[in-house]
């Protein structure tokens, strides 16, 4: 399977729960992913490099991801490498997405027994950045039913206009 990541967001609801607007942003995220794994039938997805999905949770490995979602997304669009690191405990992997062209290659370093098959995928760019922004959507949707306000919160904001406008256009 290729590399995949994506977030279903279940049966998400507003329980009236507000965040405070001054956290930083990995703060927001690491509370935000907590909620959202409340809601019944919540899904964080990872696949690629032999193992189709990864085992992935909402409230601690989604974070982890979206907490470095900004600065993927950054180094994708002016053409620089990117190390993402998902630290989780038991998933302990570096992904290392390289840009070549129209295309990148992503590389799979393990930390664990667990040996990549491949260690190395490649993707078009277009489709990563497709994938990514509608990862970034689809939280920031969550986001805003969970509590309205965070819709005007950087990058909530931004994300948001990728779900209103299709996250595949770029801009």
């Amino acid at each position: 399977m290729a590399f995949r990541v994506a977030y279903d967001s279940g049966a998400l609801e507003n329980t009236g729960r507000s965040f405070d607007l001054t956290y930083d942003y990995e703060s927001l995220v690491i509370e935000l992913c907590q909620v959202l794994a409340e809601a019944e039938g919540a899904r964080f997805t990872l696949s690629g490099f032999g193992r189709e999905p990864w085992p992935m949770s909402v409230d601690y490995d989604m974070s982890v991801f979206l907490e470095q979602l900004p600065d993927l997304l950054e180094n994708l669009e002016s053409g620089d490498l990117f190390r993402l690191d998902m630290y989780s405990q038991g998933t302990e992997a570096k992904l290392e997405f390289s840009p070549n062209g129209d295309d990148l290659t992503i590389t799979c370093s393990s930390r664990t027994a667990w040996v990549p098959d491949p260690a190395t995928e490649r993707i078009g760019y277009g489709p990563l950045l497709q994938m990514l922004r509608k990862l970034a959507a689809d939280f920031a949707l969550g986001a805003r039913t969970v509590d309205p306000t965070l819709a005007a919160i950087e990058p909530f904001d931004q994300w948001l206009t990728w779900a209103d406008t299709g996250a595949d256009r770029k801009h």
